[in-house]
Order: structure tokens, then sequence, then C-alpha cells
């Protein structure tokens, strides 16, 4: 059976006429000016990298809001110079306020190495061509000026700009 869980809701400070809950949702809860009801949940649209925004309204202009920094900034506290928000889980859709917390960028960097959310560089990337000693092959065969970019390109089965990045180690700096 699943975690039952405790909706609470806040009104939002910043606009008195919605409210936030605890699991990331926002409802009407001033008089109906633009449509919408006291009481109806709004439905967020979500960001091509998947962050969910809702659209507010306040002194007849749109504002257009994350819903994750509408939760900690409510239920956790107001957001600080130099802080983003770190999705723990990382699902950047899913905005309960226990999945939510204010860091530094570093920190939110290597919580996504440490916990595998974000891809490491090289042949560990999950879209990697080549692996390693393809690149040391690369760089020794460009080297030794029996093979040109174009030529390596074609061999490899990749563009001759990677090529170029590899040579030149632009990427796969490590290596």
């Amino acid at each position: 059976m699943g975690r039952r869980v405790f909706e609470r809701w806040k009104i939002i400070e910043d606009f008195p006429d919605y409210a936030i809950s605890t699991c990331g949702r926002v409802k009407r809860i001033g008089v109906a000016k633009n449509g919408t009801y006291p009481g109806r949940i709004l439905k967020p649209f979500a960001t091509s990298q998947g962050y969910k925004v809702i659209r507010l309204f306040k002194n007849c202009e749109v504002y257009t809001v994350l819903v994750h920094h509408l939760v900690l900034n409510q239920f956790i506290k107001r957001r600080e110079m130099g802080k983003e928000c770190n999705h723990k889980n990382g699902n950047t859709g899913d905005n309960h306020v226990w999945n939510l917390e204010w860091v530094t960028k570093s920190e939110n960097e290597k919580y996504a190495h440490r916990t595998g959310l974000k891809r490491s560089n090289g042949e560990n990337n999950s879209n990697a061509k080549l692996t390693n000693n393809d690149v040391l092959k690369i760089r020794n065969m460009y080297a030794s000026d029996n093979f040109s970019q174009h030529a390596l390109a074609k061999r490899f089965g990749v563009t001759q700009s990677s090529i170029n990045k590899i040579v030149l180690k632009k990427s796969y700096v490590e290596v």
C-alpha cells in the first residue's frame, strides 16, 4: 500500500489570491476575475526540462512561476542569493515538499553526479560513440600526419567536428 499523504495548503505570499500545497498543487482562492473559479486546482505546464510552471495573475499582470520555487518559498524558507532548487529524486516534475531543497549550484552538480542523475564525461557518457582507446588511436594517427581529420571521421564513424575537438583536447579531455 502506498504512502499516505497529508496535503497542507498555504496562501502564496506574493500572490494572495492563490494557495500552494505540500504536494505542489496550486489553486485559486481569490475572487474570479479572469474566468477561474475559487478553489479550483490549476493545471501547470512543463518546460522543456520538465519543470512545472504555473501562470498566476496579480494586479492585471500575468506571471509565470516555477512551482518548485513556490513550494520551497512557502514551506521551507525564502530563496537565498546563490541558491537553486534540488529535486532529490531527480524528477523535475515531482514538487512534493519532501523532494525539494535549496542548495548551491556546486552542491546540486555534486548531488547529480553522485546519484547518477547527470551523465559522466568521455566513454562513461551514455551517448559516447568512442571509447577512450579510440580517442588515443585518433590522436596518435592524427599526430603521425598520415591521416586527415576527414579520413579519421570516416574511419571511426563520427563527424569531422568531433575529430577536431578530440585532437584539440576540447572533448575527451581526461584521456
